[in-house]
């Protein structure tokens, strides 16, 4: 009886054992598929894929994506496209947060570096973190370091900013906030706090849903605002798109007058 357990035991843990390589193997090439498939599926259009450098791997994948933007309406096949890149890594691991999890950060490449850094500084760039959860869903936290820096007598000073993205098949949550952003030079000054974005996209090929642009501060020399928001909702019916946008400002402060709660509202139909 003694031995019948031994047995047992050591069946259930080899069964475990196999389920835990399983997950793995399965989230690796799931991955590797979908990578492949994704980057044949965009070979065409504004944004390409050009090149895609994938290595799978059981328990860890790394990999670099290429994206090139390009005019789809410009015959001109000689093109000097902006290049961007995607370096990732993902653990297919699994854990609470779900079947995989990865971390991405994304760095301009060719031309495009140069120029950006010329204006922003080198190293800067944006990265992220997040995961696919068991029901589909992918969520990444993602920031952007402080930035400072002049362009043609300007200089810019914009805080560290941090955003989230939330998507599964059709739909797609997107927010971004941004603490301050100052620009000054040529005699004037631009003062901006309290930058949020928030696009809630119910269907994103359809573009349904609202988004919403707040400013809780902005200032200049001659100009003061204060609670701004722009948002506008698009909704769906009977195979019709209509939209309705509403700005609103709590006080506007210019040429030694002050207004209270300013508001204009359109609707589009379709």
């Amino acid at each position: 009886m003694t031995s019948l357990k031994h047995y047992a035991v050591a069946a259930v843990l080899g069964l475990l054992a196999l389920a835990g390589l399983a997950l793995p193997w399965y989230s690796s090439r799931t991955l590797d598929t979908e990578l492949a498939a994704f980057a044949e599926a965009s070979r065409t259009g504004d944004l390409v894929v050009h090149k895609l450098a994938h290595q799978a791997g059981l328990f860890k994948s790394t990999g670099t994506i290429e994206f090139q933007l390009r005019d789809s309406c410009d015959a001109d096949t000689d093109q000097d496209p902006s290049s961007f890149s995607v370096e990732y890594a993902v653990s297919h691991l699994p854990s609470i947060h779900g079947v995989m999890q990865f971390e991405w950060s994304v760095l301009p490449q060719g031309t495009t570096a140069a120029a950006i850094e010329k204006v922003i500084g080198p190293g800067k760039k944006l990265s992220g973190t997040g995961a696919l959860g068991y029901s589909g869903l992918v969520k990444t936290e993602m920031d952007l370091p402080e930035l400072n820096f002049s362009n043609d007598g300007v200089t810019f000073q914009v805080t560290p900013s941090k955003g989230s993205l939330t998507a599964d098949a059709r739909a797609a949550q997107f927010i971004w906030n941004l603490s301050s952003f100052v620009a000054r030079g040529k005699g004037d000054a631009l003062d901006m706090k309290g930058l949020s974005l928030n696009m809630d996209l119910k269907d994103r090929n359809l573009g349904t849903g609202t988004i919403a642009l707040g400013v809780e501060g902005i200032s200049t020399a001659s100009v003061s605002i204060q609670g701004l928001l722009v948002s506008s909702e698009t909704s769906e019916t009977n195979d019709r798109l209509s939209t309705k946008v509403s700005e609103s400002v709590k006080v506007l402060k210019v040429a030694g007058q002050s207004l209270n709660d300013l508001v204009l509202e359109a609707s589009i139909g379709g």
